[in-house]
């Protein structure tokens, strides 16, 4: 659901949450009927990645938290043909991630994130690319950039805080330059940007060729409507910034009322669809310079209700979603919502084929850290039935399945 929003306000490309090769193990591919979606299922039934050919095919980029090259190619093969590209995860600072090798802990070890990056893209049909943080020093994190450029990536994101750096650290905007300056390939910017302006600085100073918008997606993901600014401006040309404000972005209540609607569409968990609206009435993951004042709601939407609520449908009643509304976009009578997205990873770029990022034209990509929910790292929210309802197993797998 969070996916579709970002596209419906003007992303160009989507990333899914990061998961963790072993995870698509076993998996069984199913084309869903009912929602018209391709999901991967785990033998025991849980969704761990939907997708919408309609949709998302040629936009949604798989992201990949590995450190074994065989793994993550046997992983890749596995939703190669319902992707538009590979991301490798080199920047997740997180527990559940270091402790196996994954995200910042290939930052030490440049040959092994190399020839992951190398089996990958030398025997995918799809294009590979990599995330990453940013090394101890600025010479560092150019050496490990160019490996994994001559690795085969086609491209690079680059988180601009380093490993043990949260989210209310500042950015290190100023590090970027010396990265695209030494790369042939698309270099794209990742962290802070939550208004217009600071998308066109990063631009003009860097010479980057996208940006990827995280947490900013939660904060307000009518930022997206800002994509055809940003595309308009070519790299390092300052003469047009500040000229165009921007649209104006919509309230976080209509927002959350869109996503409320895409979670109906798409059968979204009921509990993560909570958790993100949650995280979206709150400034508590953004930086202090940007943190905006507290959201004004209609009398009866705050966090006591939201938490109160017992399904999606009560959820969508509460943020006063037409009934009709909630008829037609409903699905939660004939299948499960997909585990694992409580954070949707999310990137938007121009243009709209991953191929063409090779073309070095300006991007807009939005991007969210991992939820880590395949490896039990939930943040809170279970992965459970979607309406957490007591479902007996062979009907709840012929909801999965998508059949009537």
């Amino acid at each position: 659901p969070l996916r579709a929003l970002a596209l419906d306000y003007g992303a160009d490309l989507v990333w899914g949450p990061e998961i963790i090769d072993k995870s698509l193990f076993g998996v069984s591919r199913i084309e869903n009927s009912v929602l018209g979606t391709v999901d991967f299922v785990l033998p025991g039934g849980r969704v761990i990645l939907r997708t919408s050919p309609s949709l998302e095919a040629g936009r949604l980029i798989c992201q990949l938290g590995t450190s074994d090259a065989d793994e993550a190619l046997r992983a890749a093969k596995i939703v190669e043909n319902d992707v538009a590209g590979i991301d490798v995860n080199m920047g997740c600072p997180h527990k559940f991630s270091v402790q196996g090798g994954c995200g910042a802990a290939l930052l030490k070890e440049p040959e092994k994130a190399a020839g992951i990056v190398r089996v990958l893209a030398q025997n995918l049909s799809v294009p590979v690319t990599a995330k990453i943080r940013l090394l101890p020093t600025p010479e560092e994190t150019v050496a490990f950039a160019l490996g994994i450029q001559a690795a085969g990536a086609r491209a690079l994101t680059v988180h601009l805080r380093h490993p043990h750096e949260r989210d209310r650290d500042p950015a290190h905007w100023d590090q970027l330059r010396s990265i695209v300056d030494a790369l042939s390939i698309p270099v794209i910017a990742n962290g802070d940007f939550y208004d217009l302006d600071s998308m066109r600085n990063i631009l003009a100073s860097s010479r980057c060729h996208g940006i990827m918008l995280a947490r900013p997606a939660l904060w307000n993901a009518s930022l997206f409507r800002c994509a055809p600014l940003v595309h308009a401006l070519p790299p390092g040309d300052e003469s047009t910034l500040h000229i165009d404000p921007g649209p104006a972005l919509e309230s976080v209540a209509e927002v959350i009322r869109n996503y409320l609607v895409q979670c109906l569409r798409w059968d979204e968990n009921y509990k993560n669809a909570k958790y993100t609206v949650m995280e979206m009435m709150t400034s508590r993951r953004h930086p202090l310079r940007i943190s905006r004042e507290k959201p004004k709601f209609e009398q009866g939407l705050d966090m006591g209700a939201v938490s109160r609520t017992k399904s999606l449908i009560d959820l969508a009643s509460l943020w006063r979603i037409p009934s009709n509304v909630i008829s037609a976009e409903s699905r939660a009578e004939a299948i499960d919502a997909p585990d694992g997205e409580t954070r949707a990873c999310l990137s938007a770029t121009l243009p709209a084929t991953f191929r063409s990022l090779t073309e070095r034209q300006p991007l807009l990509p939005l991007g969210s850290k991992a939820t880590g929910s395949l490896l039990g790292e939930s943040h809170g929210v279970e992965q459970d039935d979607s309406e957490g309802r007591a479902v007996e197993p062979d009907a709840k797998r012929r909801r999965k399945l998508g059949e009537k």
